[in-house]
């Protein structure tokens, strides 16, 4: 019986200690979740700078593209 307990308390202890893992793991991933859901940028986060747009497409190019299709 002694040896079965043993065991027992070693997977007992395995087990608890896996599962406060995965508890450690879920909490950090709501805690982040819950950041990334937030309106408020962090204050460490820079500026974005938001790129210009694109230029135009020029006329000659759909002119090229219906005389490609033509034939």
């Amino acid at each position: 019986m002694d040896e079965y307990f043993a065991l027992n308390a070693i997977f007992g202890g395995v087990v608890l200690f896996y599962f406060h893992k995965m508890y450690v793991l879920v909490v950090k991933m709501v805690s982040v979740i819950e950041m990334e859901f937030q309106n408020t940028p962090l204050l460490n986060t820079p500026n974005m700078e938001i790129p210009p747009p694109p230029p135009p497409i020029p006329d000659e190019w759909f002119e090229e593209n219906q005389m490609w299709h033509r034939n």
